[in-house]
């Protein structure tokens, strides 16, 4: 996939596959871009291994700094997004 195929939606599902990964109690089929990484009790461990798997994906080096400013689903998809670009 090069990096102009990239959607905004193909990088959301593939955020919201890499959080089911991460937690299986997690339904994916519920997640919107405004549910919440709290909601899906996602720590900050969690958000760090979000960000090994995005890296592997679409070759993004997300910060701390960056994750520290991702609240909900979409933010996380959009920073990447951002990133690709």
């Amino acid at each position: 996939m090069t990096e102009a195929a990239v959607t905004e939606t193909a990088i959301f599902e593939r955020v919201v596959t890499a959080i089911v990964e991460i937690n299986p109690d997690v339904d994916g089929s519920t997640i919107t871009p405004d549910t919440s990484l709290e909601s899906l009790e996602m720590d900050s461990l969690d958000l760090v291994e979000l960000a090994q798997i995005m890296d592997e994906a679409y070759g993004v080096e997300l910060g701390s700094d960056a994750l520290g400013e991702i609240v909900t689903v979409g933010d996380a998809a959009a920073l990447i997004g951002r990133e690709i670009a």
